[in-house]
């Protein structure tokens, strides 16, 4: 740049901004380096502009940056949905595993009730090494299949 250039930043509504940084630097052919940096706080969506600015010939080139708020998640519209997604999605598993687990263990209950009618009724059938019982007689009452424990 030459001359030495004015940098002006504004916020969206024409306030001027302060710079954190603003660096002229004369180079060997005569011109001006220029760097500038802003520091601001955002609010949703901002748009900040800079303006380089020729004070003799009074001409101005400018630039604006809009810049979204992406780093506070909690002012994102689908913040309250996905936690509360999240939420009903580990109570769901949750009643699935207790579920799970509560048939498992009347399972078991029934089954261990079954054998303990078929050994009192000395149903019990000896397969080698291992002890079957045979399920027909012993739950009739509460089984339509017949199953087989082996132990």
């Amino acid at each position: 740049w030459y001359p030495e250039p004015e940098v002006i930043w504004r916020q969206e509504d024409g306030q001027i901004l302060t710079p954190l940084s603003d660096t002229k630097t004369p180079e060997q052919n005569g011109l001006y380096n220029v760097r500038s940096s802003l520091s601001v706080t955002v609010n949703k969506i901002s748009n900040f502009s800079c303006s380089i600015r020729n004070t003799i010939l009074n001409q101005e080139k400018g630039s604006t940056v809009s810049i979204s708020d992406i780093t506070n998640i909690e002012k994102h519209p689908y913040y309250e949905w996905s936690i509360a997604a999240t939420t009903l999605l580990f109570v769901a598993l949750a009643f699935a595993v207790i579920f799970c687990v509560r048939w498992k263990y009347m399972r078991t209950q029934y089954m261990n009730s079954c054998f303990r009618k078929a050994k009192n009724r000395g149903e019990l059938k000896a397969r080698g090494e291992e002890t079957a019982i045979t399920l027909n007689s012993a739950c009739s009452e509460e089984a339509n299949t017949s199953d087989v424990i082996s132990s």
